[in-house]
């Protein structure tokens, strides 16, 4: 078993070195695109991160019509809170007009003077993903309209359309790049172990004239993708832990009107090197297989 791994690998090895020209542009091809799938899958699980943060800031109030006792208030508060369309809170007109003046800041001495608070109490709604969306949210909305004590219901449907059609295009057209990508990786490492196969004919017809198994020959090419697909994925981690030092912090320190105390998550870590270091062995071997057995005539 030792010296059947031995000399697969001394093949491997030996084909970099008859080829090196060919196996370098594979390597930075391949290098590149496990890179280019690893920012791309980062983007989407951030975007999703960053969608949900602001998704779970977004609000429905609903406006009770002016001098509604608090009991009747607090039924209408029951009546949606039972509606399960997400975290109900009662403001009530003395809290609102706290908010206004913290809001106002250095003109709340404008509302000292008033005769009468003229603000209503107030239903917020915080809504659960499953109705983070106009039409999700729309027909609760118009029930709620329909309530006498209601005066208005407000929650800014365009910005909720909006926002769910942005949130899904991003995360749509990032899959869909990291899949092309890959793809790109995969018949790239193909291309290259098929041109290796093509030019080692003579010894595989050799190997199977000496009665050669097809797995036999097939171990070369497969230890010779998952190289290159190791070697490939070590480059691509290696701009991944460029890009975290020396990019992401200025990117993060431009966009914290945005992203917030929490910044842009790190992309460096043991765990992005084990998702390139798998990605590379697979797209390595799986291209090393198709490659031996469109060129190489086995299986």
């Amino acid at each position: 078993m030792l010296v059947r791994t031995a000399y697969f690998l001394r093949t491997a090895v030996g084909s970099f070195r008859a080829r090196p020209l060919v196996h370098f542009a594979a390597f930075l091809v391949l290098a590149l695109t496990l890179f280019s799938a690893f920012l791309a899958v980062s983007a989407s699980a951030f975007a999703r991160a960053f969608f949900d943060s602001w998704g779970s800031q977004a609000e429905l109030t609903v406006y009770l019509k002016p001098f509604v006792p608090k009991e009747r208030a607090e039924e209408v508060f029951r009546r949606i809170q039972d509606a399960g369309v997400g975290e109900t809170r009662l403001v009530s007109p003395e809290e609102a007009l706290e908010r206004l003046k913290a809001e106002l800041k250095d003109d709340a001495d404008v509302l000292e003077n008033l005769p009468k608070n003229p603000l209503t109490y107030a239903v917020e709604v915080r809504p659960h993903d499953r109705y983070f969306s106009a039409d999700a949210l729309e027909p609760a909305a118009a029930a709620w309209r329909a309530e006498p004590d209601v005066d208005e219901v407000d929650y800014g449907r365009e910005w909720f359309d909006r926002f769910s059609s942005l949130e899904f295009a991003v995360r749509r057209l990032a899959a869909v790049f990291a899949v092309f990508v890959l793809a790109a990786a995969a018949a790239v490492s193909a291309l290259t172990l098929r041109l290796s196969a093509f030019t080692r004919q003579d010894e595989i017809a050799l190997l199977r004239l000496v009665g050669a198994t097809d797995a036999f020959v097939r171990a070369p090419f497969l230890v010779e993708g998952v190289l290159l697909g190791i070697l490939a994925a070590s480059a691509a981690f290696a701009a991944v832990c460029c890009l975290d030092a020396f990019l992401l912090p200025q990117l993060a320190s431009r966009l914290t009107f945005l992203l917030g105390e929490s910044g842009l998550p790190p992309l460096g870590t043991w765990k992005s090197l084990a998702i390139l270091m798998a990605a590379g062995v697979i797209l390595g071997g799986a291209g090393s297989v198709l490659s031996v057995r469109k060129s190489a005539g086995t299986g």
